[in-house]
This record gives C-alpha cells, sequence and structure tokens, in this order.
C-alpha cells in the first residue's frame, strides 16, 4: 500500500512537471509567432513602400518622357524649309515663326525633303525672299564656325528629358568633347548614360545643337544621327577654327 501510495504521489508530482513544460513550450510558440506575424508585418509595409516607390520612379520617367505642354512644332505648324549646299553635303533648314525646328544633313536633298514631310506633312518650301534665308546662312556658316550657331532662336519641342541633355550639351566648347556619362551626370542623373544617347540620337538640329561633342567613354566616335563620317568632320572643323565657345 505505502509503495503504491508512493508510486502514485510520485506521477502526481511529474504531471504537474509535464503540464509547466508544455505551457512553456506552447508559451515560446505563442512568442515566435508573434515574431513571425510582426516580420511580416514589417516586410508587408516594406514591400507597400517599394511598390510605392517604384510607381513613383515610373511615373516621373513619364513625366520626362513625355513633350511638354508648350512645344511649338506640332504637325500642323506652318514650316517653311529650304535646302542648300554646305561644306558636309545637302543641308536641310527648316523653321517656324518662333525659330528654327529642323537642321539635317545626308546625301540627297530629296531624302531631307522626305524625312521632314514625315514630321510637318504641311512643310512647304520657302519663298525666295523669305526670312528663313538669314537663318539658312547663319547655319552655313556654323558648319565651319560653330559660333555662329550659338544664338540661333529653335523651335525644337523635345521631352523634358531631352531638353536637359540638349541644354547641357550645348554648354561645351567647341573644340572640345564630353562623353554620354559626363553629361547624365551634369544633369542629376548619373545612370541615365544610354538614355543620353537616345536623346542625341532624337536631336532634330545638327550643329545647332551640338550632339557631335559627345563621344564614349572610351573617346572613340559613337553612332551620328548624321553620320560618323560629319561628326568626325565636325570635330575637325571646330578643333581647327580655334573656336573656344560654342
Amino acid at each position: 500500500m505505502m509503495g503504491g501510495g508512493t508510486t502514485v504521489e510520485a506521477n502526481v508530482d511529474a504531471k504537474p512537471d509535464c503540464k509547466a513544460g508544455n505551457g512553456k513550450r506552447l508559451s515560446a510558440n505563442r512568442v515566435r509567432i508573434r515574431k513571425r506575424e510582426r516580420i511580416g508585418a514589417r516586410r508587408c509595409v516594406t514591400t507597400q513602400r517599394g511598390v510605392a516607390g517604384r510607381r513613383c520612379a515610373i511615373k516621373r520617367r513619364e513625366r520626362e518622357m513625355c513633350p511638354p505642354m508648350e512645344r511649338g512644332s506640332g504637325p500642323d505648324m506652318d514650316v517653311q524649309f529650304v535646302v542648300t549646299e554646305s561644306a558636309l553635303g545637302p543641308l536641310l533648314v527648316a523653321a517656324t515663326t518662333r525659330g528654327v525646328c529642323t537642321i539635317s544633313l545626308g546625301d540627297a536633298a530629296d531624302a531631307l525633303v522626305a524625312d521632314l514631310r514625315l514630321r510637318f506633312p504641311h512643310a512647304r518650301q520657302a519663298d525666295e525672299d523669305g526670312a528663313i534665308h538669314a537663318l539658312v546662312a547663319t547655319v552655313v556658316r556654323s558648319v565651319s564656325a560653330p559660333r555662329a550657331a550659338e544664338d540661333l532662336p529653335l523651335d525644337i519641342g523635345g521631352t523634358t528629358f531631352q531638353r536637359l541633355v540638349w541644354e547641357q550639351i550645348r554648354r561645351t566648347p567647341a573644340g572640345t568633347t564630353t562623353t554620354y556619362g559626363e553629361i547624365a551626370c551634369a544633369i542629376g542623373r548619373p545612370n541615365a548614360a544610354r538614355a543620353v544617347g537616345a536623346a542625341c540620337g532624337a536631336n532634330p538640329v545638327a550643329v545647332a545643337i551640338p550632339c557631335h561633342r559627345v563621344v564614349r567613354r572610351d573617346g572613340g566616335d559613337d553612332g551620328f544621327r548624321w553620320g560618323v563620317e560629319r561628326k568626325r568632320a565636325l570635330q575637325l572643323a571646330e578643333t581647327l577654327s580655334g573656336t573656344d565657345t560654342a
């Protein structure tokens, strides 16, 4: 009897210990679950912030890549053009009442006119005594004398980003070069070197916005809208001119 009693007492004493151990384990499990829930909640908030940040970045890029409302050179604008010869071959200059909207270089006058009319279907050839001829003379002169294009009135539209790039390029002194990466850094977009290259490719006014002064980081001549040979010829002309302003 005494042995059985003792055994019963021992079992009774053991059960509370087991329950206490289970309680501790349950409590630990609850702590772990709550901790995971808190971590999950923080991750959710971080993810939401990341998504919101990406959405803001996308919207900012969309704003930058959309033409500004004040763009003057729409397809229905009154655009007059003249095709003439230059030291670099056929040259087309087109202008609105606000300024020059196109300066193109090429191998054939007909191709230059066809390209212009893709942008401005109603473009017409200027009269012999039109005011545009003074602008044309300035552009022809600027091929060998860079400073001549400095004060040309421009009406070129473009996106916000393109305008930033073009304005920075115009600050590059004649006879010198800069890189796509340096332009990107100068406008506060250090990771946008490729986009700078795309803006150069979209430049509608050769010489007036001197994209021929922009080269690769290794100093090599990259693609040029009007041909790499013309790019090199413009660089050489500027070097020989001894002009130190654009």
